[in-house]
Protein backbone atom coordinates (compact mmCIF):
# COMPACT_ATOMS: atom_id res chain seq x y z
CA UNK A 1 0.00 0.00 0.00
CA UNK A 2 2.75 2.18 0.99
CA UNK A 3 4.76 1.60 -2.26
CA UNK A 4 1.55 2.25 -4.64
CA UNK A 5 1.30 6.02 -2.27
CA UNK A 6 5.08 6.44 -3.63
CA UNK A 7 4.18 5.88 -6.74
CA UNK A 8 0.99 7.67 -7.15
CA UNK A 9 2.58 10.79 -5.30
CA UNK A 10 6.15 10.39 -7.99
CA UNK A 11 3.65 10.16 -10.59
CA UNK A 12 1.99 13.52 -9.66
CA UNK A 13 4.67 15.62 -8.84
CA UNK A 14 6.32 14.47 -12.77
CA UNK A 15 3.12 14.79 -13.93
CA UNK A 16 3.16 18.52 -12.44
CA UNK A 17 6.56 19.45 -13.21
CA UNK A 18 6.21 18.21 -16.71
CA UNK A 19 3.07 20.52 -17.14
CA UNK A 20 4.87 23.39 -15.54
CA UNK A 21 7.89 23.24 -17.99
CA UNK A 22 5.83 22.53 -21.29
CA UNK A 23 3.46 25.60 -20.08
CA UNK A 24 5.90 27.77 -19.50
CA UNK A 25 8.14 26.79 -22.50
CA UNK A 26 5.25 27.69 -25.14
CA UNK A 27 3.62 30.24 -23.08
CA UNK A 28 2.16 33.18 -25.36
CA UNK A 29 2.83 30.71 -28.55
CA UNK A 30 6.34 31.78 -27.45
CA UNK A 31 9.19 29.64 -26.22
CA UNK A 32 11.13 29.89 -23.09
CA UNK A 33 14.76 31.03 -22.99
CA UNK A 34 16.46 27.59 -23.29
CA UNK A 35 19.73 28.53 -23.94
CA UNK A 36 21.15 25.97 -25.94
CA UNK A 37 25.24 25.10 -24.78
CA UNK A 38 26.72 24.46 -21.47
CA UNK A 39 28.99 27.78 -22.14
CA UNK A 40 26.32 30.57 -22.68
CA UNK A 41 24.34 28.80 -20.13
CA UNK A 42 27.41 29.14 -17.55
CA UNK A 43 27.93 32.48 -18.60
CA UNK A 44 24.25 33.65 -17.69
CA UNK A 45 23.13 33.80 -21.09
CA UNK A 46 25.26 36.64 -21.31
CA UNK A 47 26.40 35.38 -25.18
CA UNK A 48 24.56 37.84 -28.10
CA UNK A 49 28.00 39.70 -28.59
CA UNK A 50 30.45 36.60 -27.83
CA UNK A 51 28.80 33.98 -30.14
CA UNK A 52 32.14 32.34 -31.35
CA UNK A 53 31.55 28.99 -30.76
CA UNK A 54 29.06 25.93 -32.33
CA UNK A 55 25.95 27.59 -30.58
CA UNK A 56 26.50 30.63 -32.70
CA UNK A 57 23.79 30.23 -34.43
CA UNK A 58 21.50 29.95 -32.13
CA UNK A 59 22.35 32.97 -29.93
CA UNK A 60 23.34 35.07 -33.08
CA UNK A 61 24.16 33.76 -36.40
CA UNK A 62 26.38 36.69 -37.18
CA UNK A 63 28.84 35.40 -34.55
CA UNK A 64 29.51 32.52 -37.10
CA UNK A 65 31.98 34.00 -39.44
CA UNK A 66 34.10 34.43 -36.12
CA UNK A 67 34.89 30.87 -36.27
CA UNK A 68 38.34 29.63 -37.17
CA UNK A 69 37.45 26.03 -38.55
CA UNK A 70 34.14 23.87 -38.93
CA UNK A 71 32.72 22.70 -35.75
CA UNK A 72 30.38 20.19 -34.86
CA UNK A 73 28.69 19.80 -31.25
CA UNK A 74 25.72 17.72 -28.99
CA UNK A 75 24.14 18.57 -25.94
CA UNK A 76 22.26 16.63 -23.53
CA UNK A 77 20.45 17.89 -20.62
CA UNK A 78 17.20 17.29 -18.29
CA UNK A 79 15.75 20.77 -17.74
CA UNK A 80 15.33 21.41 -13.95
CA UNK A 81 16.62 17.67 -13.08
CA UNK A 82 13.10 16.27 -14.32
CA UNK A 83 14.12 13.03 -15.42
CA UNK A 84 10.95 12.97 -17.39
CA UNK A 85 11.87 15.62 -19.52
CA UNK A 86 15.38 15.82 -22.08
CA UNK A 87 16.45 18.36 -23.65
CA UNK A 88 19.11 17.28 -26.91
CA UNK A 89 20.83 19.92 -29.25
CA UNK A 90 23.19 18.80 -32.34
CA UNK A 91 24.60 21.53 -34.12
CA UNK A 92 27.46 21.95 -37.56
CA UNK A 93 28.78 25.49 -37.94
CA UNK A 94 31.26 26.30 -41.00
CA UNK A 95 32.30 29.61 -41.02
CA UNK A 96 33.46 30.22 -44.57
CA UNK A 97 31.04 27.52 -46.69
CA UNK A 98 29.33 30.58 -48.46
CA UNK A 99 32.67 32.29 -49.95
CA UNK A 100 30.80 34.96 -52.43
CA UNK A 101 28.71 36.09 -49.07
CA UNK A 102 32.88 36.27 -47.29
CA UNK A 103 30.59 33.95 -44.55
CA UNK A 104 29.44 30.43 -43.60
CA UNK A 105 26.81 28.17 -42.29
CA UNK A 106 24.99 26.50 -39.90
CA UNK A 107 22.73 23.61 -39.21
CA UNK A 108 21.07 23.00 -35.78
CA UNK A 109 18.65 20.14 -34.64
CA UNK A 110 16.43 20.86 -31.50
CA UNK A 111 14.60 18.65 -29.20
CA UNK A 112 12.69 18.83 -25.99
CA UNK A 113 10.82 15.67 -25.04
CA UNK A 114 8.83 14.66 -22.11
CA UNK A 115 6.89 11.76 -20.80
CA UNK A 116 3.62 12.30 -19.09
CA UNK A 117 3.75 9.23 -15.85
CA UNK A 118 0.60 7.98 -13.98
CA UNK A 119 1.39 5.22 -11.67
CA UNK A 120 4.59 3.85 -13.10
CA UNK A 121 3.00 4.25 -16.61
CA UNK A 122 3.49 6.07 -19.84
CA UNK A 123 0.14 7.98 -20.85
CA UNK A 124 1.69 10.39 -23.28
CA UNK A 125 4.89 11.46 -25.23
CA UNK A 126 5.99 15.09 -26.11
CA UNK A 127 8.32 15.85 -28.33
CA UNK A 128 9.12 19.50 -29.90
CA UNK A 129 11.45 19.51 -32.24
CA UNK A 130 13.08 22.64 -33.97
CA UNK A 131 15.32 22.26 -37.37
CA UNK A 132 17.20 25.52 -38.03
CA UNK A 133 19.43 26.41 -41.43
CA UNK A 134 21.84 29.49 -40.51
CA UNK A 135 23.37 31.86 -43.02
CA UNK A 136 26.24 34.64 -42.03
CA UNK A 137 27.78 37.03 -44.18
CA UNK A 138 29.90 40.25 -43.87
CA UNK A 139 28.59 43.84 -44.32
CA UNK A 140 31.54 45.88 -43.53
CA UNK A 141 34.64 44.95 -42.46
CA UNK A 142 33.71 45.13 -38.71
CA UNK A 143 29.89 44.27 -38.89
CA UNK A 144 28.48 40.55 -39.50
CA UNK A 145 24.96 39.74 -39.97
CA UNK A 146 23.33 36.33 -39.72
CA UNK A 147 19.64 34.89 -40.37
CA UNK A 148 18.11 31.79 -38.99
CA UNK A 149 15.58 29.95 -40.60
CA UNK A 150 13.31 27.85 -38.34
CA UNK A 151 11.12 24.93 -38.82
CA UNK A 152 9.00 23.80 -36.01
CA UNK A 153 7.28 20.93 -35.19
CA UNK A 154 5.50 19.52 -31.96
CA UNK A 155 3.50 16.16 -31.66
CA UNK A 156 2.26 13.60 -29.08
CA UNK A 157 1.58 10.06 -28.93
CA UNK A 158 -2.11 10.97 -28.69
CA UNK A 159 -2.04 12.36 -32.14
CA UNK A 160 -2.03 16.14 -31.22
CA UNK A 161 0.14 17.77 -33.72
CA UNK A 162 1.22 21.34 -34.85
CA UNK A 163 3.74 22.73 -36.91
CA UNK A 164 5.47 26.32 -37.91
CA UNK A 165 8.23 28.35 -38.93
CA UNK A 166 9.71 31.22 -37.79
CA UNK A 167 12.97 33.91 -38.79
CA UNK A 168 15.58 34.89 -36.43
CA UNK A 169 17.94 38.10 -37.51
CA UNK A 170 21.11 39.16 -35.83
CA UNK A 171 23.92 42.02 -36.02
CA UNK A 172 27.56 41.32 -34.78
CA UNK A 173 29.60 44.43 -34.72
CA UNK A 174 33.22 44.05 -33.33
CA UNK A 175 35.15 47.44 -32.80
CA UNK A 176 38.46 45.37 -32.52
CA UNK A 177 39.79 42.05 -31.20
CA UNK A 178 38.69 43.03 -28.09
CA UNK A 179 35.52 44.52 -27.29
CA UNK A 180 32.27 43.54 -29.51
CA UNK A 181 28.61 44.81 -29.65
CA UNK A 182 25.58 42.62 -30.56
CA UNK A 183 21.95 42.38 -31.47
CA UNK A 184 19.63 39.90 -31.83
CA UNK A 185 16.05 39.41 -33.05
CA UNK A 186 14.27 36.12 -31.95
CA UNK A 187 11.15 34.82 -33.62
CA UNK A 188 10.43 37.16 -36.79
CA UNK A 189 7.54 36.69 -38.63
CA UNK A 190 7.09 33.22 -36.43
CA UNK A 191 3.56 31.48 -36.76
CA UNK A 192 3.29 27.94 -34.87
CA UNK A 193 -0.02 27.04 -37.00
CA UNK A 194 -2.69 29.88 -36.45
CA UNK A 195 -0.87 31.52 -33.64
CA UNK A 196 2.15 34.39 -33.52
CA UNK A 197 5.24 33.20 -31.98
CA UNK A 198 6.30 36.18 -29.17
CA UNK A 199 9.37 37.53 -30.65
CA UNK A 200 12.34 38.45 -28.79
CA UNK A 201 14.98 41.68 -28.93
CA UNK A 202 17.97 40.87 -27.31
CA UNK A 203 21.14 43.24 -27.21
CA UNK A 204 24.69 42.57 -25.31
CA UNK A 205 28.15 43.73 -25.37
CA UNK A 206 31.49 41.98 -24.40
CA UNK A 207 34.97 42.66 -23.47
CA UNK A 208 37.86 40.71 -23.17
CA UNK A 209 40.36 42.34 -20.52
CA UNK A 210 43.57 40.36 -18.98
CA UNK A 211 45.83 39.78 -21.97
CA UNK A 212 42.24 38.38 -23.49
CA UNK A 213 42.20 35.65 -20.36
CA UNK A 214 39.40 37.29 -19.05
CA UNK A 215 36.12 37.30 -20.73
CA UNK A 216 33.24 39.76 -19.56
CA UNK A 217 29.69 39.86 -20.73
CA UNK A 218 26.81 41.87 -20.59
CA UNK A 219 23.03 40.80 -22.23
CA UNK A 220 19.85 42.93 -21.66
CA UNK A 221 16.44 40.88 -23.34
CA UNK A 222 13.43 42.35 -24.07
CA UNK A 223 10.51 39.61 -24.66
CA UNK A 224 6.70 39.07 -23.51
CA UNK A 225 6.10 37.89 -20.16
CA UNK A 226 4.31 34.14 -19.69
CA UNK A 227 1.30 36.02 -18.71
CA UNK A 228 1.32 38.27 -21.87
CA UNK A 229 0.32 40.87 -19.98
CA UNK A 230 3.43 43.43 -20.69
CA UNK A 231 6.89 43.34 -22.00
CA UNK A 232 10.05 42.99 -19.18
CA UNK A 233 13.67 43.71 -19.57
CA UNK A 234 15.89 40.31 -18.08
CA UNK A 235 19.52 40.96 -17.48
CA UNK A 236 22.78 38.31 -17.96
CA UNK A 237 25.71 38.85 -16.55
CA UNK A 238 28.69 36.23 -17.02
CA UNK A 239 32.62 35.89 -17.59
CA UNK A 240 35.13 33.26 -18.64
CA UNK A 241 38.19 32.87 -17.45
CA UNK A 242 41.22 31.02 -18.91
CA UNK A 243 42.84 29.60 -16.29
CA UNK A 244 45.54 27.37 -18.16
CA UNK A 245 45.82 26.64 -21.81
CA UNK A 246 43.09 24.21 -21.90
CA UNK A 247 40.91 25.16 -18.73
CA UNK A 248 37.99 27.79 -18.75
CA UNK A 249 36.07 28.62 -15.30
CA UNK A 250 32.72 30.16 -16.19
CA UNK A 251 29.84 32.12 -13.83
CA UNK A 252 26.91 34.67 -13.85
CA UNK A 253 23.90 35.43 -13.39
CA UNK A 254 21.08 34.83 -15.52
CA UNK A 255 17.77 36.72 -14.23
CA UNK A 256 19.26 36.80 -10.88
CA UNK A 257 19.85 33.25 -10.88
CA UNK A 258 23.33 31.88 -10.27
CA UNK A 259 25.45 30.28 -12.67
CA UNK A 260 28.32 28.40 -13.16
CA UNK A 261 30.42 25.94 -15.41
CA UNK A 262 33.82 24.81 -16.84
CA UNK A 263 35.25 24.14 -19.74
CA UNK A 264 37.87 21.86 -21.27
CA UNK A 265 40.28 21.53 -24.62
CA UNK A 266 42.17 18.53 -25.92
CA UNK A 267 43.98 18.59 -28.82
CA UNK A 268 43.34 16.21 -31.35
CA UNK A 269 45.19 15.03 -34.82
CA UNK A 270 43.54 13.94 -38.14
CA UNK A 271 40.04 15.03 -39.14
CA UNK A 272 39.81 16.88 -35.89
CA UNK A 273 41.81 19.23 -34.91
CA UNK A 274 40.41 19.78 -31.36
CA UNK A 275 37.65 19.01 -28.57
CA UNK A 276 35.54 20.65 -25.38
CA UNK A 277 34.09 19.30 -22.78
CA UNK A 278 31.67 21.57 -21.65
CA UNK A 279 29.36 21.38 -18.26
CA UNK A 280 27.21 23.97 -16.56
CA UNK A 281 25.01 24.11 -13.54
CA UNK A 282 22.50 26.49 -13.52
CA UNK A 283 19.98 27.52 -10.47
CA UNK A 284 16.15 28.53 -11.27
CA UNK A 285 14.37 30.13 -8.10
CA UNK A 286 10.96 29.01 -9.41
CA UNK A 287 11.90 25.60 -10.53
CA UNK A 288 14.89 23.59 -9.94
CA UNK A 289 18.77 23.77 -11.17
CA UNK A 290 19.96 22.09 -14.30
CA UNK A 291 22.89 20.08 -15.30
CA UNK A 292 24.17 20.25 -18.97
CA UNK A 293 27.05 18.59 -20.64
CA UNK A 294 28.07 18.90 -24.10
CA UNK A 295 30.84 17.64 -26.07
CA UNK A 296 32.38 19.87 -29.69
CA UNK A 297 34.81 18.57 -32.33
CA UNK A 298 36.94 21.22 -34.08
CA UNK A 299 37.12 20.26 -37.74
CA UNK A 300 40.47 21.09 -38.60
CA UNK A 301 40.34 18.29 -42.23
CA UNK A 302 36.96 20.35 -43.14
CA UNK A 303 37.03 22.91 -45.82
Amino acid sequence: MLKSKRKLFSGLVSGVLILVFSTVALAEGGYMDLQMGPRPQAMGGAFVAVADDVNSGYWNPAGICQLKEPVIGFMHTNPFNVGQVSLDYLAFVHPTAIPFIKGGVGLSYQKISAELEEMGQCTNNWADSMYTLSVAGKLLDRLFYGVNFKSINIETSVGERTSGEALDAGLLYKFNERYSLGLMMRNLSGRLSNESLSAEKRIGVAGKFMNKKLLVAVDASYKKEVNGQKDAWQFHYGAELQVTDNIFLRFGSDRNNFTGGIGIKFSMGGLMKGACLDYSYATDEELNYTHRFALALQLGGVK
